[in-house]
């Protein structure tokens, strides 16, 4: 379970980006963030994985306070941003058997996964390219196989729809493919993508603005 209690975020101190927010999502729920451009959404998801210093409340998954948790041992969990960062001296099958020997997954595991994930989004040609060398598009693309290597508890897919329709839609079902169907994920959309929410079976919708929760509505 997520559990966010009186939560603010300043940049600077004239401008909150995060406002008095408090939220509580169930273990196992699919929620869809919706909002437009500077609503909050992004920066919120990025508090959740310690990417932001709050100023003021209290964040909880699984029941521990997240200025103590560490990713790598206490909760299982995979952040797709919208702005990907790479190693972009190395070739997309490096960048990908990096995020797993660091998990000390085995050779052969590794090599496994990445052909599968590979294979599934229809990118193999990409295997040996350099991250460099690639277009933007094909960089999420990549972006998105590595989300897709291993199992989580907790998916944090961040506004990463930015595709034609079709292409859009091709990757929400990926999604509610290959995700683990008991993890807890949250798709963070712009609201020209609400549409996706039916794609990806979201139970729920989060509407911010202005760094606040506007409405908190069942799909």
């Amino acid at each position: 379970m997520i559990e966010i209690k009186n939560l603010y975020l300043n940049y600077i101190k004239e401008y909150s980006a995060l406002y008095n927010i408090n939220l509580k999502i169930e273990d196992k729920e699919k929620v869809a963030i919706v909002g437009e451009d500077e609503s909050g959404k992004t920066s919120l998801i990025r508090c959740l994985c310690k990417l932001e210093n709050y100023n003021k409340g209290e964040i909880y998954i699984n029941n521990i306070n997240l200025r103590k948790i560490d990713f790598k041992k206490d909760v299982n969990l995979i952040y797709l941003s919208g702005n990907p960062v790479f190693l972009n001296g190395k070739t997309v099958y490096q960048n990908l058997a990096y995020s797993l020997k660091i998990r000390n997954f085995t050779n052969s595991q590794i090599n496994q996964k990445i052909n599968r994930a590979l294979d599934y989004l229809g990118i193999e040609s990409l295997k040996e390219r350099k991250i460099k060398s690639l277009s933007n598009n094909e960089k999420q693309i990549v972006n998105i196989a590595r989300s897709i290597l291993r199992e989580a508890d907790y998916y944090l897919i961040d506004d990463i729809f930015n595709f034609d329709k079709e292409t859009n839609e091709k990757i929400a079902k990926v999604f509610t493919e290959i995700f683990n169907k008991d993890a807890t994920i949250i798709y963070v959309l712009n609201t020209k993508n609400i549409d996706l929410t039916k794609v990806l079976n979201t139970t729920r919708i989060i509407q911010m603005n202005n760094g606040s929760i506007e409405k908190d509505i069942n799909n």
